[in-house]
């Protein structure tokens, strides 16, 4: 089934899912982290449009806007919880190391996985029902960007889940968002620069805030650095 038509590979910590040309998914590996969809061969044997993946757990894109996860359940292989808004609609999957986040026609997000690294957006997701252009993340947090400029973020604090300590400075203007491994930096239509997360990986940009008040163009990002 490999020998010819695939378009694309993806992989977790321990297996591959091959994209065919005819919309079909083929995968192989650890059958626990994804090399195994038993009970989803159905689902998976045409119209799949994109495939994504966490540490250990896959989610297919279909073209009816459904979407279909394998693998760990603890890493975004289960979407049982949230099946029914994975139905139909989606438009774009995003995903960190232990959840997945799905962007729907609408500007609603939907989130699944580790409640705590991502997997939970209960909390903010009064702000994630509408208007949703753009999600960024970090291994274990996500930061959506709005429409209207707004940044919402959520998942482990210390790797960027938590922006209160620069919500002000996200209410509006942004324009583009970036990470590294456990932080945030936005850049809005001024040129200035907002960092929140793990201060050792770029979260902390306090030493240097008068040069990134405006002017900026864009923000390169190594692992734990901006």
């Amino acid at each position: 089934r490999l020998e010819a038509g695939v378009q694309g590979i993806c992989s977790t910590h321990g297996a591959f899912a091959a994209l065919k040309l005819d919309g079909s998914v083929v995968v192989w590996g650890n059958p626990d982290w994804g090399g195994s969809c038993r009970g989803k061969e159905d689902a998976l044997g045409a119209d799949v449009q994109e495939i994504y993946s966490t540490a250990c757990a896959f989610a297919a894109l279909k073209s009816d806007g459904s979407v279909v996860t394998w693998g760990a359940h603890n890493y975004g292989g289960s979407s049982s919880r949230v099946k029914e808004r994975l139905a139909s609609g989606v438009k774009h999957v995003y995903s960190a190391n232990f959840a997945f986040a799905a962007v729907k026609g609408d500007g609603s997000v939907v989130t699944w996985g580790r409640d705590d690294w991502g997997g939970d957006s209960s909390k903010v997701q009064d702000q994630l029902s509408s208007g949703v252009l753009h999600i960024a993340s970090t291994p274990c947090a996500f930061a959506a960007l709005k429409a209207d400029g707004s940044v919402v973020s959520w998942g482990c604090s210390a790797s960027g889940g938590d922006s209160k300590a620069v919500g002000q400075r996200l209410q509006r203007g942004v324009r583009r968002l970036f990470s590294t491994a456990e932080a945030f930096a936005a850049l809005d239509e001024d040129g200035a620069v907002v960092t929140w997360g793990d201060g050792k990986a770029g979260g902390d940009s306090s030493r240097v805030r008068e040069a990134l008040s405006a002017g900026v163009r864009n923000v390169f990002c190594p692992d734990r650095a901006f």
